[in-house]
Order: structure tokens, then C-alpha cells, then sequence
């Protein structure tokens, strides 16, 4: 099993010209918590919804005069399709993460959560608890 078996192809993402309100009725829209920036299919940030609440609203900054760009994470812990989940667990704690995008080369192409790890774990759990009953 890989992480590439797990992940949700599907992302939600937006440019780095992006505004700050157009990534938050992005989140609102699809009901995530964080959004990949990317530029021709390739990743170069990230932004969360507490990356918005603490670097702009805390801090008392108007979301409507910010651009993605200047609050998102640019250094992106990412996996590659054929990471094992154990490993990406293991790199999302390591850098306390709860979402790790993946990449195939220089394309983005899924992103995994500790939610979808979880739900791998409990389903192997689950498999062992009802080979022991037989």
C-alpha cells in the first residue's frame, strides 16, 4: 500500500496572486482547512485556515488587501505516490503537519491527511482483530 492508494486526487488549490478572500470562500466552498498553491501544476506553497486566522487576523491585517503569496508557507513538506503511509506519518510528525501534499516529479498530484492515515490504520487494526477470532 502506498500513500498514492490513500490520497485525494482532487485538490483544491489556488495561485500565489490569489486574494485572501478568494482563498477563504475557496475553503468555505469545498469545506477544507488549507489550500496548495501552485503555478502550472507545479506546488509552491501552502496556505491553512489558522495560517489565516493567526498571520492576518490576529494581527489585525484587512483580508481583503492580502495576496496569498505573502502568508503562505513556500518550504512544503510534500511524499511522493509510492511513500509507504507509515512513512508519512512518521514525516508528518517529524514536521507537525496534519496534510502532506504529493508530488509526482514537479506536478502536484493528491494530498494526504492524518484523517486518511487514520482510516488506513483503523481498517488494518480491524483485519488483524478478525484474523485472530477465527
Amino acid at each position: 500500500m502506498w500513500i498514492s492508494d490513500l490520497m485525494t486526487r482532487h485538490v483544491i488549490s489556488c495561485s500565489p496572486q490569489s486574494g485572501i478572500e478568494e482563498a477563504v470562500k475557496l475553503m468555505e466552498k469545498w469545506d477544507v482547512g488549507c489550500l496548495l498553491i501552485s503555478e502550472n501544476e507545479k506546488l509552491v506553497g501552502i496556505i491553512t485556515d489558522r495560517d489565516i486566522a493567526i498571520r492576518i487576523i490576529g494581527k489585525g491585517i484587512n483580508p481583503k488587501k492580502c495576496i496569498v503569496k505573502d502568508f503562505m508557507t513556500k518550504n512544503v513538506i510534500i511524499g511522493i505516490p509510492l511513500t509507504d503511509p507509515l512513512a508519512a506519518a512518521k514525516l508528518m510528525n517529524k514536521y507537525q503537519v496534519r496534510r502532506l501534499p504529493v508530488v509526482d516529479g514537479e506536478k502536484l498530484v493528491g494530498i494526504i491527511s492524518i484523517a486518511d492515515i487514520s482510516s488506513y490504520a483503523e481498517t488494518i487494526l480491524g483485519e488483524v482483530a478478525k484474523s485472530r477470532k477465527r
